[in-house]
């Protein structure tokens, strides 16, 4: 039978809290220092299987309902604090566009369902992450998902001799999904209840044990040992572990089995009465609010100032306010809802309290981040490229199906007259440089792939080489016997070794990452790059087409919405505590595309037909190159890909040159 008795505080179990939550912490502000840091949000999920089930197989008789209100005490008066302040906070010192995204995500995580919406939008450790305050809201929601189905699934077996098994086979299962889902689709793993189901049932399954057994945890060599493999496996998992290394898989073995050995164990050992220390303790008592609050104050940070604007003393300064923030939190919030006398009416207050907010953050999303709050032109909406899934009717069967990009310019009929062939940036480019000419375009190319023919170029997009021979193809058949010239655009960093980009060095899908002709280094990919460059001119010289070639834009190493226009508060603390960067040394920027303006160069003298057209004169003065123009406009989308403004200005510039030729 499973026994009834109270259970006793356990001082080691705040302690473990504690290493939980500096773990995740010193992660989110110096990732360097703690690179496996995050698998602290594995050792809270232990904690909660273990808690939670303990609490439920310790009551005669489980009472649902006060369960969810014992849970809506617990969460909400802290999470409703800190959502609000965010909400109003970013409504004070955001743009449009960041607003509207807090807005979804406050909505998100007032309904607890934080992580299936961060699922839907990206990765945990994508750049556009580091500027999500309320991105750690995740780890709530798939815990607040397990209490919606736990106790009825404990009230419904508790006592049965399937209880047991139906619950490792749950956690099994739940493991087995989750290393399989990792290896074809990691956020969904990362995000998703089902797959880290098995790190809260693993503490369930010790919290089964420890009610069933007779006596409480105690010191002995057994024990002992348990504790010290378990403090190991930690150690391990904070050392081990990293973003790149397929996570989650099975890499949360190491911080889950770690924290059931250590709370097995129990306070009596040394280890449990190091975590029962009050240092420890008082920290482990405040993890919650801890955890809730360093988060906003660090993104927030980071929106404002950049990731390098955030010093160290910032960001220490961060972490210290935070832990003031999660004290008061704890003693004036926290404590006071825990000591008074537990009441639905309390506890729907609560509800409502969250609703409300929900109900206010989705209103800043519908309502497009309220750009009325800003004056000047905001950060430009739209952030992705254009990509389709496949090409419109009108150019289907011609093989260029399967491209990314694959479309006409709109509001002209007839057969098109000039073939836009290049990557994303391309793309960004495409609309506006189609209106600034004023023939037919053709758009026709693929993302992170250069037009290239010949030479293997691998990057995070497959078949780029046989890409571009369709369009060859399409170019050379009756479809495309209509266009006269073809322009070619890409990223001009494909031969390089190193990133630079802001959006490069946050997602590892930079230079670093491509491959040309077989090649990793700067030194051998760049002349394979040249003979596939100059292999896809000459055969579109031998077609008879005029060929242009386009050199790139500049990329910078931090991101536009550090220069863009904010509100009156954004504004002041960015000027107060940030290095506000908004351009980069055209000399630095020359250095960069050098290699590539060479080889552009090298290429145009081999054939007297191509048009080459450089690109900084036109982006650039004498000295700077800058991602802002004069009168405060935001030229770029990301680090590296024009904005439909800065598409605009330059498109104006090129159109003339263009329809000269050569």
């Amino acid at each position: 039978m499973i026994r009834t008795t109270d259970a006793a505080y356990r001082p080691d179990i705040d302690g473990l809290r504690a290493v939980a939550v500096v773990s995740v912490v010193l992660f989110h502000a110096f990732p360097a220092w703690l690179p496996g840091g995050f698998v602290g949000v594995d050792v809270f999920f232990a904690i909660s299987g273990y808690l939670i089930t303990g609490i439920l197989l310790r009551q005669e008789t489980i009472s649902i309902s006060g369960f969810y209100m014992r849970r809506v005490r617990r969460i909400f008066p802290a999470l409703l604090l800190v959502l609000t302040a965010c909400l109003a906070f970013g409504a004070l010192t955001s743009i449009p566009v960041e607003l509207q995204s807090l807005g979804k995500h406050t909505a998100a995580g007032a309904l607890s369902v934080a992580n299936l919406v961060l699922w839907s939008e990206a990765g945990y450790f994508a750049a556009a992450a580091q500027t999500q305050p309320l991105l750690h809201l995740w780890s709530l929601g798939v815990e607040e998902q397990y209490y919606l189905v736990w106790p009825w699934f404990v009230a419904a077996l508790r006592g049965r001799r399937a209880f047991v098994p139906l619950l490792w086979a749950a956690g099994l299962a739940s493991f087995v999904h989750c290393v399989w889902t990792t290896r074809v689709a990691a956020s969904t793993a990362f995000y998703m209840p089902s797959a880290r189901l098995w790190e809260l049932a693993a503490g369930s399954g010790l919290a089964v044990w420890h009610v069933r057994r007779t006596a409480a945890p105690g010191a002995s060599r057994a024990a002992e040992l348990a504790a010290m493999s378990g403090s190991l496996l930690l150690a391990a998992a904070f050392a081990l572990t990293r973003d790149g290394r397929g996570f989650p898989g099975a890499w949360p073995l190491l911080p889950v089995a770690g924290a059931l050995l250590i709370m097995h164990a129990g306070p009596a050992t040394r280890v449990g009465r190091v975590l029962g220390a009050r240092p420890c303790i008082a920290l482990g008592l405040i993890s919650y609010p801890l955890y809730l609050w360093h988060w906003p104050l660090l993104s927030f940070g980071r929106t404002l100032l950049g990731d390098a604007g955030m010093t160290t003393s910032l960001r220490l300064g961060a972490i210290a306010l935070a832990c003031a923030l999660a004290a008061a939190t704890y003693s004036l919030v926290e404590l006071r809802v825990r000591t008074r006398r537990a009441s639905w009416r309390s506890s729907w207050a609560w509800v409502a309290g969250m609703s409300l907010v929900a109900v206010a953050g989705y209103a800043a999303y519908r309502a497009d981040g309220l750009p009325g709050r800003v004056e000047a032109v905001p950060l430009p909406q739209r952030l992705q490229p254009h990509e389709q899934p496949a090409c419109p009717p009108a150019l289907q069967g011609g093989g260029l199906d399967g491209l990314n990009y694959c479309r006409r310019s709109q509001r002209r009929d007839g057969p098109a007259q000039v073939a836009l062939v290049g990557d994303s940036h391309a793309d960004h480019l495409f609309d506006a440089l189609a209106d600034a000419d004023g023939r037919r375009w053709l758009f026709a190319g693929n993302s992170s792939c250069p037009p290239v023919s010949g030479v293997l170029v691998q990057t995070e997009q497959p078949g780029c080489l046989d890409k571009f021979q369709r369009i060859l193809r399409y170019l050379a058949s009756s479809e495309g016997a209509s266009i006269e010239q073809v322009v070619l655009l890409s990223f001009g960093g494909y031969a390089l070794d190193t990133d630079y980009a802001a959006d490069h060095l946050a997602n590892h899908l930079g230079p670093s990452t491509m491959i040309v002709g077989g090649e990793r280094t700067a030194a051998a990919k760049t002349p394979a790059f040249e003979r596939g460059l100059d292999a896809f001119v000459s055969q579109l010289i031998a077609l008879g087409k005029r060929v242009t070639l386009i050199e790139d834009w500049p990329e910078f190493p931090f991101l536009p919405n550090e220069c863009a226009s904010r509100p009156a508060l954004g504004t002041w603390l960015r000027e107060r505590l940030g290095n506000l960067r908004c351009s980069i040394p055209r000399a630095a920027v020359e250095a960069r595309q050098a290699a590539y303006a060479q080889l552009a160069r090298r290429i145009a003298s081999r054939h007297p037909q191509l048009q080459l057209l450089p690109m900084l004169d036109r982006v650039c003065t004498r000295e700077l190159c800058s991602i802002i123009d004069e009168r405060g406009q935001l030229l770029y989308d990301d680090s590296h890909h024009v904005s439909r403004i800065g598409a605009t200005q330059v498109a104006a510039s090129l159109a003339p040159e263009l329809g000269r030729g050569k």
